[in-house]
């Protein structure tokens, strides 16, 4: 969400309300800027920013803050929000 706002981009705060925005896109078509919304049974529960390079930056644990991390493969989908 900060990125974005950084950019001029205002999305919702939660991972449910992120998971309803932009347009939808495969693994394949990922860009840098993507969100890639992870899910367990039917519910969203995690997002991450594609940054390219099969790796993201998103919201580790309070212990780590901020991580970078190679894309992993729990159930995910992705959405583009600037096109």
């Amino acid at each position: 969400k900060l990125v974005y706002a950084h950019f001029g981009y205002q999305i919702p705060r939660t991972v449910e309300g992120q998971s309803g925005i932009g347009i939808s896109v495969s693994k394949s078509q990922l860009l840098p800027g993507d969100l890639v919304i992870f899910h367990k049974s039917g519910k969203v529960y995690h997002v991450a920013l594609y940054i390219g390079n099969n790796k993201v930056i998103h919201a580790g644990t309070t212990k780590t803050g901020i991580v970078v991390a190679r894309l992993w493969s729990d159930p995910q989908f992705y959405r583009r929000v600037i096109y």
